[in-house]
């Protein structure tokens, strides 16, 4: 009987170790918890690029596609820019009327959206070895008054 009497104190013995062995598990982990200040990583930043596009604009005519129809062509694709301006190609062309301006729609786009916009027609911006670059935010507009040189 005495033997009984030690074995069942063993073993709550046994299970009141275990217990609290459990709740020392349980207090450790809410102290390792997330939610007590530790802040989540924050995301890389995305690398954007410069695409660009001819505007097909000629001397003389006052022709060629408009920044915003190329801008909502982007749109269209689910292609978002930071940034959209006018420039130029920076290649040299003969002054002739009808010849080309070198005029092109440049876009700064996310780097994820580059195989949208290629399908589209786009180009990296690096292609063109004569391209100066120019910051946006010294980006200015003007309005055509209806004037022609020829």
């Amino acid at each position: 009987m005495k033997n009984n009497y030690v074995a069942r104190l063993r073993h709550w013995f046994v299970v009141a170790l275990l217990l609290l062995a459990g709740s020392f598990a349980v207090n450790a982990a809410e102290k390792r918890s997330p939610s007590d200040g530790i802040k989540p990583p924050v995301p890389p930043v995305q690398l954007q690029v410069k695409v660009f596009k001819s505007a097909l604009s000629t001397q003389c005519y006052n022709d060629g596609i408009p920044l915003d129809v190329m801008a909502e062509e982007l749109k269209a694709a689910g292609v978002e820019f930071t940034c959209a301006q006018r420039a130029f190609d920076g290649m040299a062309y003969p002054a002739v009327c009808g010849a080309a301006t070198g005029e092109i729609n440049v876009f700064q786009i996310f780097a994820a959206d580059l195989p949208t916009v290629k399908r589209l027609g786009y180009a990296e911006v690096s292609s063109l070895p004569e391209y100066q670059d120019r910051p946006c935010e010294l980006t200015k507009v003007f309005k055509y008054d209806g004037s022609v040189q020829c």
